[in-house]
């Protein structure tokens, strides 16, 4: 039998009503939030897939080796009004063991959030602040990153640190790139560049050269059966034993991505989210794509190839002709996900940026992080800047 979340009282400034808070710390009590959880991911504003309770299951089938749950709920009289999907994990520095509280994200993770209602949202703010003070001896750092440019998340925590004495830093993680597929694929892909489409063409006479057979479908839970479904998500995992990942521990081979994505599936199925890409060449595996369909948006999370069939550039291949049929499969959006892989910046005619805001604790381990952070590394860059410049002085003077 599980244990029953502790509980600390909080009062919202501005609302004329109390607030509990409890906090989750193993799966049952995670399963029984299923509910609120989702009807507050529903009316969030910009609603995404990587808020409701489905993906943060999965996320946690991953990330529960290496961290501990710590799912904060903020509730009224009526119930449930704001969720922060966090965990703590403890990470080794030179400083020693810190332990930094963040959200519950895996890799594959594009976006995330605190969950509550825009009318609920100033109040669920000021109860995780004050949480956060009451449990300081907890944790050291808070961690919350994919923060999406349009949410509140940052401006209402640096606001609500700086008036309790905390520091904080806010880093820019970089852009979501993506595709608007509003318009029709002739009329995007006329805006590519021409070395772009030197490049496919390339590829696609390489393969007709090679007197080779290539072959896409698209799986879905609308379109084919399970046990088509069950065999591409098969193929799929094989594609990425074989990648580059593997050496990384992230490829679908390894204990907790193996979890996680055998949870996806089960969800994604379900509920009809799901959708697989698959290239065979000559009959042979050689690329897919993973990817998730949601009000609107498809969110590509995996894509991996065959490297014996490097020759034929199996990934730039399936990525082509997959978007070239994504502009007719109804969908608004097409998201690649973070990272600063070039492909994606060729392709991507949408840019939303991502950030990450650090709060630092009033621990002996909190404050050595924010005067390594804040002050220590800015300083020795500004050194290392003044001494490449004046390395390059005294060059251009010999």
């Amino acid at each position: 039998m599980s244990s029953p979340p502790k509980q600390h009282a909080a009062h919202s400034t501005g609302h004329a009503r109390s607030l509990k808070i409890s906090v989750c710390r193993d799966e049952a009590a995670f399963s029984r939030l299923a509910d609120d959880w989702n009807r507050l991911a529903d009316g969030v504003k910009n609603s995404s897939v990587f808020l409701r309770f489905e993906w943060f299951d999965a996320a946690w089938q991953w990330a529960k080796y290496d961290a501990e749950m710590w799912i904060v709920c903020i509730a009224d009289q009526q119930g449930i009004i704001g969720i922060a999907p966090l965990v703590r994990r403890t990470n080794a520095s030179r400083l020693g063991r810190a332990r930094e509280v963040g959200f519950l994200t895996v890799p594959d993770t594009q976006y995330a959030d605190v969950l509550a209602l825009p009318c609920d949202r100033a109040a669920v703010f000021d109860a995780l602040m004050q949480w956060l003070v009451d449990t300081r001896k907890t944790w050291d750092t808070l961690r919350l990153a994919y923060l999406s440019s349009e949410s509140d998340t940052i401006p209402a925590f640096a606001q609500r640190a700086s008036s309790k004495g905390y520091r904080f830093r806010i880093e820019d993680q970089g852009t979501n790139p993506g595709i608007a597929l509003g318009s029709t694929w002739e009329k995007y892909y006329s805006q590519r560049t021409r070395r772009l489409k030197k490049g496919n063409n390339l590829i696609a006479n390489r393969i007709k050269r090679a007197g080779a057979s290539a072959e896409i479908r698209r799986y879905t839970p609308q379109s084919c059966n399970a046990a088509e479904i069950a065999q591409a998500l098969e193929t799929s995992a094989s594609l990425s034993s074989k990648s580059w990942k593997n050496g990384l521990g992230v490829s679908l081979n390894h204990e907790g991505p193996q979890a996680w994505f055998r949870r996806l599936n089960q969800h994604s199925e379900r509920t009809g989210w799901l959708s697989v890409w698959l290239l065979t060449i000559d009959g042979r595996p050689a690329a897919m794509e993973y990817q998730l369909q949601y009000n609107g948006r498809i969110h590509g999370l995996r894509s991996d190839f065959d490297p014996t069939l490097d020759e034929f550039s199996p990934g730039t291949y399936l990525n082509w002709k997959m978007l070239e049929a994504l502009f007719d499969v109804g969908a608004q959006h097409y998201q690649m996900g973070p990272g600063n892989n070039p492909y994606k910046y060729r392709w991507a005619d949408t840019f939303d940026p991502i950030s990450c805001l650090t709060l630092y604790g009033s621990t002996v381990m909190g404050r050595w992080l924010a005067l390594r952070d804040l002050r220590l590394r800015p300083l020795a860059k500004r050194l290392q800047s003044y001494r490449k410049s004046t390395t390059d002085l005294e060059h251009e003077r010999s």
